[in-house]
């Protein structure tokens, strides 16, 4: 019985470890974070949730970015798709924005100060 157990735990592990170095959690807001593209010192400005996924709008002292969150497995989220907007000195700030025009996930986010 150890025998059998100890590779089936080990499998296990390893499966968790790939899920997770994929950027898949388990919520829509942690994978917008695990997004390469939302910096660490990014702070959330808000949220648009959809039937398909989430779309959050970050906004860090480098660039604000926009990260789309989707619902995969039924449990688990992950984040592939995300735009930014580097900071400038127009008197219109945009802080974020994403438009989504596919079949199953029709979105469109704009944000500005």
């Amino acid at each position: 019985m150890k025998n059998r157990l100890i590779p089936l735990v080990i499998i296990a592990f390893l499966v968790l470890v790939s899920i997770y170095w994929g950027g898949y959690r388990t919520n829509g807001l942690s994978a917008a974070r695990a997004n390469s593209f939302v910096p660490k010192d990014a702070i959330l400005l808000d949220q648009v949730d959809y039937n398909w996924g989430k779309v959050y709008i970050f906004n860090s002292k480098e660039k604000s970015v926009t990260a789309i969150s989707n619902k995969k497995f039924s449990f688990l989220w992950v984040s592939r798709a995300s735009t930014y907007f580097f900071h400038n000195s127009d008197p219109v700030k945009t802080i974020g924005g994403v438009t989504i025009a596919e079949e199953e996930e029709q979105a469109t986010v704009f944000n500005s100060n």
